[in-house]
């Protein structure tokens, strides 16, 4: 019989999977705290983490009887849209009762309507942050740690609308033992509330404790969807200085191309928690407009 000689594994003009997986497993990885707070619910009162559109928006007549099947709520705050088919772009429903924002472009859009949203880049899987939504994150890492929670967080925000207020509590435990079954759980409310002046984001004292727990705590924060840079903020009673692309203690920074407000935090009692004040530049709504956003 003839034996034909192994084919040699060359580079290739057609895009593979593994840079998509890197990526999206790194923001993964970053979302732990966000992750975690929401198993440790779902073994309080038994809501999954993955949650189909039906359940997360029962009175939403255009998703709740599983006309969305392909896409679903990733906790409480991301949509989660897969692509499971070799097409360039996808019908999507974005719940209505609020906005929606892209995460990738930081473009804005109106709930309650079906986009056909671009797909046709592999590396890109499309996910919306709700608006409100409040993602606790850890730093970039390579692999998962067992162990107590890291002691630098940091809050990525889509601040609620104008007159409205938003919530989300951060749950955390050992990270190893089976005492959070005996509720050895540390819950810190995180707040944030939007009116005519600015927005305020409460990270409140936490209520319990843990074997492990840091004593110190930085919060870094990260508001998207700004349609302008802030006139000052505040932490406490702190002025905080504007140094953009620093990534010094108690300044912060504006990114005009993405819209971000990137603040980097001071390193406190862990248990005092801490408030952000974003005094808007004028007493308007200072939040993008519905589609607006930075190019890709």
């Amino acid at each position: 019989t003839k034996t034909e000689a192994p084919q040699e594994l060359g580079p290739t003009d057609r895009p593979t999977a593994e840079a998509s997986i890197r990526k999206h497993h790194l923001l993964r990885y970053r979302l732990l705290p966000y992750l975690y707070s929401h198993a440790l619910l779902n073994y309080r009162v038994g809501m999954p983490i993955c949650r189909p559109m039906l359940l997360a928006f029962p009175d939403d007549a255009t998703c709740n009887a599983d006309q969305w099947p392909y896409q679903y709520l990733f906790g409480s705050e991301l949509l989660v849209v897969p692509v499971c088919a070799d097409v360039t772009a996808l019908p999507i429903y974005l719940p209505a009762g609020g906005r929606w924002m892209d995460w990738w472009t930081g473009c804005v859009y109106e709930g309650g309507q079906v986009i056909n949203h671009d797909v046709s880049d592999v590396n890109v899987l499309p996910l919306f942050l709700r608006e409100g939504g409040v993602l606790p994150m850890q730093p970039e890492c390579q692999w998962i740690e067992s162990g107590p929670a890291p002691d630098r967080l940091s809050l990525t925000v889509f601040p609620p609308a104008k007159g409205r207020s938003s919530r989300f509590e951060l749950l955390e435990d050992d990270g190893t033992s089976l005492r959070y079954q005996g509720d050895e759980i540390a819950t810190t409310p995180i707040t944030c509330t939007t009116d005519a002046t600015g927005l305020r984001i409460e990270v409140g004292s936490a209520a319990g404790t843990y074997r492990g727990m840091p004593e110190q705590r930085t919060w870094d924060l990260e508001v998207r969807a700004l349609a302008a840079a802030p006139k000052r903020v505040l932490c406490g009673s702190e002025v905080l200085t504007r140094a953009d692309g620093g990534t010094a203690p108690g300044i912060w920074s504006w990114d005009a191309a993405s819209a971000v407000l990137t603040v980097c935090g001071r390193r406190a009692a862990a248990t005092t928690g801490c408030v952000f004040a974003i005094d808007w530049a004028v007493r308007v709504d200072s939040l993008r407009s519905p589609t607006e956003g930075a190019a890709p």
